[in-house]
């Protein structure tokens, strides 16, 4: 089954209004997870996509909480590509990127990309098929910015200390002038 977060993160960022996931079609094996999106209403239910992205077990191993040894990471170049999950990217330029089709695919099966295929509205034609940020860049990029945050917090405390010295010191200066 889907974990939680990946089920919120895919709702969160990759679902139109009135779209679900339909867990019924849903698809696991040791490379990763498919599934359907289903657009429902109160007269119609009908297939409008499909999301393919990288192992469940993978999202949990490989989420570094830093580089080093044993640990995946995302190169340099999808950190780059992919700033925001709201980024949609398409194949011919990932390739590009990524150099081979290998590369490519191996980003897939990690979870650092997902591919979102929208249908026409036979729900059998493909329409358009694009590629998201996975579920573990997701948290990658997620845990860069609450560590780039907290070092900023660091910092302005730094900060506040030092115009307060300042402060009191030019205070006592001037009250020192004043007698």
């Amino acid at each position: 089954m889907l974990q939680t977060e990946v089920v919120e993160f895919l709702n969160t960022f990759y679902l139109n209004k009135g779209c679900v996931l339909e867990h019924e079609t849903l698809y696991e094996s040791e490379h990763g997870y498919e599934i359907n999106i289903m657009r429902v209403s109160s007269r119609m239910r009908k297939r409008v996509g499909n999301i393919t992205g990288g192992n469940n077990d993978m999202i949990l191993n490989t989420f570094p909480t830093e580089e080093g040894e044993g640990t995946t990471y995302p190169s340099d170049e999808l950190l780059k590509i992919y700033y925001s999950p709201k980024v949609r990217k398409l194949e011919k330029d990932l390739l590009k990127i990524a150099g081979a089709t290998s590369v490519f695919q191996e980003w897939l099966r990690q979870g650092w990309i997902l591919r979102r295929v929208d249908y026409e509205s036979d729900g059998k034609t493909v329409k358009q098929s694009v590629y998201g940020m996975g579920y573990s860049l997701y948290m990658v990029v997620e845990s860069k910015r609450q560590q780039e945050d907290e070092r900023l917090e660091v910092r302005c405390e730094e900060w506040k200390i030092r115009l307060t010295e300042v402060f009191l010191v030019t205070l006592f200066w001037m009250n020192s002038i004043a007698l």
